[in-house]
């Protein structure tokens, strides 16, 4: 649960999981929006990468998701890398390296 992660010190997550019609379903976050992770732009980086025909990523400032109705094709290893290129090329994310580095993130799969 969110609250069980922030007890945990994770301030920005990825969940994922697989769907049963072989797509994935994610859903993204940050648990305020002084957190050093750009959902929006995130959100950008997925829908350029996904193929139109699924749908769009949508949400809002802390928290989105991939396309509900299809899912998302991205593989879970693809997801992650874009969104560290979002995140290393994040003038905010280079100015809080420091205190993002040893903070907890989250990425889970089920």
């Amino acid at each position: 649960s969110r609250i069980g992660m922030l007890r945990d010190g994770i301030r920005a997550y990825v969940s994922v999981r697989s769907r049963a019609d072989g797509a994935w379903a994610y859903s993204i976050g940050r648990a305020s929006p002084f957190i050093p992770f750009d959902v929006p732009e995130v959100l950008s980086a997925l829908n350029a990468a996904e193929p139109v025909s699924r749908g769009k990523w949508g949400g809002g400032n802390l928290i989105g998701g991939s396309p509900r109705t299809h899912g998302s094709a991205l593989h879970p290893s693809d997801v992650a890398r874009i969104i560290n290129g979002v995140v290393n090329s994040s003038p905010v994310a280079r100015l809080s390296n420091a205190s993002i580095a040893g903070a907890p993130a989250a990425f889970s799969c089920g």
